[in-house]
């Protein structure tokens, strides 16, 4: 067993692995230096909490839409917007120009939102708050719409 001074091997545990570091200190006699006493500590259980689980990380939904009632579409942009904050979401791309960089995939307008989490994004879309802006978003466009994990 290595000898580590406690105050830098504390200091290497928690600025590597935090609060879930747990050490164990003891006081060790090595008949060869007699009257002295080391310090040893050794990590016993040194984990780290991952950056980014499952949980943590980002959704974001991905509209394509195609206006079809531009008056009555204005009122739903009215309605929805409070609904995705309300869940935590918020816009991250609301209409603007698109440009096609590959393939033949034209957009008119694309509509991306950003969520904490899929779960939350999906209770968004589902709840009742948004049940009548998103019957008025059917009745006035065109949309394809997807779910993506991302950071």
């Amino acid at each position: 067993m290595v000898a580590i001074a406690p105050s830098r091997s504390r200091l290497f545990c928690k600025d590597c692995f935090g609060e879930h570091a747990e050490t164990n200190t003891r006081r060790v006699r090595y008949p060869e230096q007699e009257g002295r006493s080391i310090t040893q500590q050794r990590i016993v259980i040194a984990r780290r909490k991952p950056s980014a689980t499952p949980y943590d990380m980002s959704a974001y939904i991905i509209v394509e839409i195609e206006i079809t009632d531009p008056v009555r579409y204005e009122e739903y942009k009215k309605l929805a917007g409070p609904t995705v904050e309300q869940y935590g979401g918020k816009y991250i791309v609301r209409g603007g120009v698109c440009e096609t960089l590959e393939g033949d995939w034209k957009p008119k307008r694309i509509v991306i939102l950003q969520f904490q989490t899929m779960e939350r994004a999906k209770a968004w879309l589902n709840c009742p708050e948004y049940a009548e802006p998103r019957k008025m978003r059917h009745r006035t466009a065109k949309t394809r719409m997807i779910l993506v994990e991302g950071l």
